[in-house]
């Protein structure tokens, strides 16, 4: 490792890893988001990162990947039109949500008599889908396979905002449609494929140019900005470039040929992120809320099946039609919206690339429920409008790290699941990282 690479960097990336696709052919998000006026999310008028073991080293680089069926074989940088399989099947129809599990074992939490999930309907554009306020539990079972001791220990949650979340990831179109210039990232000699067409996630970009990217996303479309960027250098998208060692999962090579955008902390415009009228990054509570769509299982299609033993890669029938991941991903990435949408109508939550959250890492859970509109933990003296900062100053490694949720191309079946939580750096990127954007939806008077 190059001796100015954080250790908290390469400790947050080592399982972080996931990817999610897109169609070549698509255009890039435009227009003013259609829910401007005083509407519910329906449109009417009422209303310390992980490893795959704890605490252990992990190789997201299995031996050579299962066979699946879930696709047809393709070849490379061919994509599927958005919203089909690659078999030519619609992936757009959403799997019946699971009835809730009324004679759940006893680690799971059952939520009181006044926690009321909506019904979950699907009520999308080209863009984005509306999700509804409600309430769930947010984290996994202690004897769900892959669960930590106290990383993502169960509580009950309540939002109580409708919001819309990106219906795919963030794509390099999307990207450059913004204004900003096409992302380069070329690692010679990392033996991982990278996903090159205009509907391929954007990835290695670091925090500071996500919310960058937010802020410029809400300014074109009329909306205030969410962030507060303060003491920044650098331009949006140079930076540390990682490669990823296929057979440790461990980043190789982080020298970044230019300096990159870096910023000495990032502040809320707002009371809190959900009070903001802009775009900006999902908060954990909304990743896993909208990704479960009203399922307490790993998957909305079912649950994760004992596996041989931890941090093996497997075909798990639940997640193969879903996602992107270590059993039918290739070691690549692809193109958004290739596979099964969730009942919400969201496509990739799970695999492909892991997405960044706007929340900060901690390795002791949520805190103590219930919880309404979390907002996850924060720095000692800091306040919500605090959401990062450095520690020590000019000591990026003293940063604490962002949460990051789904999983990758890269990951096991239980790292790309609804409850498994973990975290990386903020200043860098690397090939498995993208993002999707979120906005809270005005609140019905």
């Amino acid at each position: 490792m190059s001796p100015g690479v954080p250790q908290a960097l390469v400790l947050g990336l080592v399982l972080a890893l996931a990817c999610k696709g897109r169609e070549s052919g698509a255009q890039p998000r435009s227009g003013v988001p259609s829910d401007s006026t005083s509407t519910n999310a329906r449109g009417g008028t009422d209303g310390a990162v992980r490893s795959g073991q704890e605490g252990g080293a992990v190789s997201p680089a299995q031996s050579a990947p299962v066979p699946t069926t879930d696709t047809a074989p393709r070849a490379s940088g061919d994509a599927a039109p958005r919203g089909t399989n690659p078999d030519g099947a619609s992936a757009g129809a959403p799997a019946a949500v699971p009835a809730p599990v009324a004679e759940a074992g006893a680690n799971r939490l059952e939520p009181s008599p006044d926690c009321v999930m909506p019904p979950v309907e699907q009520a999308c554009d080209e863009q984005f889908c509306a999700i509804d306020a409600g309430c769930f539990v947010m984290g996994q079972p202690r004897n769900a396979w892959g669960a930590a001791a106290r990383n993502d220990v169960q509580v009950q949650v309540t939002l109580t905002r409708a919001f819309e979340l990106g219906r795919y990831e963030v794509t390099r179109a999307d990207w450059e449609s913004e204004g900003f210039a096409p992302v380069r990232r070329d690692i010679p000699g990392e033996g991982l494929g990278e996903c090159r067409q205009s509907e391929c996630p954007v990835v290695n970009v670091n925090v500071f140019d996500v919310l960058r990217y937010a802020n410029d996303y809400s300014v074109h479309r009329g909306l205030p900005e969410c962030y507060e960027l303060y003491d920044c250098t650098g331009e949006v998208g140079d930076g540390p470039v990682c490669a990823i060692d296929p057979a440790t999962g461990r980043l190789t090579d982080c020298e970044p040929a230019e300096p990159g955008f870096d910023c000495q902390g990032v502040r809320s415009t707002a009371p809190t992120v959900y009070e903001c009228q802009g775009y900006r990054l999902p908060t954990e509570a909304e990743w896993e809320y909208a990704a479960r769509a009203g399922s307490r299982d790993a998957w909305w299609t079912g649950d994760i099946e004992p596996e041989p033993e931890r941090g093996t890669c497997t075909a798990q029938p639940s997640l193969l039609p879903l996602g992107w991941y270590c059993s039918n991903a290739e070691s690549r990435a692809h193109a958004v919206g290739q596979k099964q949408s969730n009942p919400w109508g969201l496509f990739d939550i799970y695999g492909n690339v892991s997405e960044r959250l706007v929340d900060l890492m901690s390795g002791l859970g949520y805190g103590d429920g219930p919880l309404v509109d979390p907002t996850g933990v924060y720095l000692t003296g800091t306040t919500d409008r605090e959401l990062l900062r450095t520690i020590s100053t000019g000591t990026p490694a003293n940063r604490s790290l962002l949460v990051e949720r789904g999983g990758s191309y890269l990951s096991w079946a239980y790292v790309a699941s609804a409850g498994y939580r973990y975290g990386s750096a903020p200043e860098q990127g690397h090939r498995a990282l993208g993002f999707r954007l979120a906005r809270t939806l005005p609140r019905v008077e």
